[in-house]
């Protein structure tokens, strides 16, 4: 019997998680006339924090993706 409440509480314990997510944009016209649009993301996953930022830029027909990770105070581009 002990064994079986055990492993149910084992089950359960397994399957709880905290999850939270914000995210916001703003839109920037640069003085070359292309458009930047920049995207922030906050992902809390059981007491771990990731936050992104995504900057998008369009001019004239070529659109170019820019994605960094928060490495304590400091925004650092993806793949570097």
């Amino acid at each position: 019997m002990r064994l079986v409440c055990a492993a149910v509480l084992a089950a359960c314990l397994a399957g709880c998680t905290y999850e939270t997510s914000t995210s916001s944009e703003s839109t920037v016209t640069n003085p070359d006339g292309s458009v930047t649009k920049i995207k922030y993301e906050k992902k809390t996953k059981n007491g771990s924090t990731t936050e992104t930022k995504t900057e998008t830029t369009t001019n004239a027909g070529t659109t170019t993706i820019v994605v960094y990770d928060k490495k304590g105070d400091d925004w650092v581009k993806q793949g570097q």
